[in-house]
């Protein structure tokens, strides 16, 4: 790693078991990745939220201390779907500031082609950050002003969880089914 400039993420070496070894967690025919801790050249100090958030992460994906809890690395995607005048885009994986813009772009492409509905889908997801509320936010009111109707199907837990947190639970259109 560079001398103290943010964080790195590198690849962990392959164990034959799941084990605690350095750097993080190592299993069988997986790589996970590994946060190095980044030192702040001005205070010579560890860089806090963010590092502790990879860490806090990475550990709570194992879960019952298993390393078979942990997933590869998921590759991000977004899958629209059209039908009947609704489009669904359903975004897989971790909804973040790393993903958002891929997330926005499908739901400006639905919006913009004229779509009667159009359908948030989390089923599919994984995480949702405050970057996916803002995101869900920028789409009921942009359907508000056009006329175009907008839902959005509730995800996992702890996905919903998010959305309570931030008090939008109520605020947004959830729908348990796609409309039509």
């Amino acid at each position: 790693m560079s001398s103290g400039q943010g964080v790195c993420l590198r690849s962990s070496a392959v164990s034959k078991r799941p084990e605690w070894g350095r750097g993080g967690w190592t299993e069988a025919r997986r790589t996970v990745p590994v946060v190095e801790h980044a030192r702040d050249p001005l205070r010579d100090q560890e860089t806090d939220l963010a590092v502790r958030l990879a860490i806090d992460r990475a550990i709570a994906r194992a879960s019952n201390g298993h390393a078979e809890a942990i997933p590869a690395a998921a590759v991000f995607r977004v899958d629209v779907a059209r039908q009947h005048g609704a489009v669904r885009v359903c975004p897989v994986s971790e909804v973040d500031i790393a993903t958002i813009e891929q997330l926005r772009a499908r739901i400006d492409e639905a919006m913009a082609a004229g779509a009667r509905r159009v359908i948030l889908d989390l089923r599919q997801t994984t995480f949702f950050d405050s970057a996916g509320l803002h995101a869900a936010m920028e789409a009921d009111r942009w359907a508000a002003r056009t006329g175009t109707e907008f839902a959005i199907i509730a995800g996992p837990p702890a996905v919903q969880r998010t959305f309570e947190l931030a008090g939008l639970s109520e605020r947004l259109p959830f729908v348990d089914m796609p409309p039509g």
